[in-house]
């Protein structure tokens, strides 16, 4: 038996996806039995670690008939996860950004900032994923199911293009913020390694926006039944990088305990010299 490419195709993204899974189960593991890391910034990126668990899962689906009950959960879990991975990469940002403009109210409205998040990286793209579905149906693509209407593709190619453009400008505006104070430091200062942490974070982000203009050029080739040379190795590798960036991104936001740590503390080194100075003054008065 030879395997044509449809299932060659299938079968690779569902070994990459397989192998992502290995970070996300060693992430759920830190989470369960360290609960005094339960900060903003540790749930935000267990909500990162989740997403992506839909996503890699969503993959290892068997082969089912169009309009099947599981064809339509795999098409929901697919999409959702694309939407929700790049919110909670948005949310990431914007706590930094939060922590660096103004750490007090960022640890003052923790809970406010976790409801927030959640609303936007979970209930906004499964509502999302719940229309596109409902009004586009589902199609089997390459053994894996999808929306299947051109209108409801381009609706949610829309959306995600927002989510991106959202993603850019916060994190953007970061980095800027960030290069501006370390402009300030020395060399040794642990905000160097907090921007190259910001700069990954926005390299594998654009790795994913790299795979998903590629995804909507096929598409519109597809609607158009335009074919390409080498079309298929296209497909293979677009597919296995996406799978394999995700993996990534969770490894980079969820083992940096020691950065996470050192930028804590420099946020709150103020507060701290604050704290000392109003002790001292204490006791001189008395």
């Amino acid at each position: 038996y030879i395997m044509n490419e449809t299932e060659i195709t299938a079968l690779f993204i569902r070994l990459t996806s397989s192998i992502g899974l290995l970070p996300y189960i060693a992430y759920i593991i830190v989470f369960l039995f360290h609960k005094d890391e339960y900060t903003l910034s540790f749930l935000v990126k267990f909500q990162l670690c989740m997403s992506c668990l839909v996503y890699s899962g969503s993959y290892l689906f068997p082969k089912t008939e169009v309009d099947s009950f599981f064809c339509k959960i795999q098409a929901l879990l697919n999409t959702f996860s694309d939407l929700s991975v790049l919110a909670i990469a948005t949310s990431i940002v914007f706590v930094a950004q939060i922590g660096f403009s103004r750490p007090i109210e960022l640890e003052s409205k923790k809970r406010l900032y976790f409801i927030l998040s959640l609303i936007f990286c979970w209930i906004v793209p499964i509502s999302v994923s719940i229309f596109s579905i409902l009004y586009g149906g589902t199609t089997n693509s390459s053994d894996f199911c999808w929306i299947a209407q051109w209108k409801a593709i381009f609706i949610f190619i829309g959306i995600r293009s927002v989510f991106y453009i959202i993603y850019y400008i916060i994190a953007i505006n970061l980095l800027i913020t960030v290069n501006n104070l370390v402009a300030r430091v020395s060399k040794e200062h642990a905000l160097i390694d907090y921007k190259a942490l910001i700069q990954k974070n926005i390299f594998i982000v654009s790795i994913l926006c790299v795979v998903f203009v590629i995804y909507v050029i096929l598409d519109v080739l597809m609607f158009y039944e335009i074919s390409l040379p080498g079309e298929f190795y296209i497909w293979l590798v677009t597919g296995i990088l996406d799978c394999l960036s995700r993996p990534c991104f969770v490894l980079l936001f969820s083992f940096d305990k020691g950065s996470r740590d050192e930028l804590i503390r420099i946020l709150t080194c103020k507060k701290e010299e604050e704290k000392l100075v109003e002790q001292s003054e204490m006791v001189v008065d008395n």
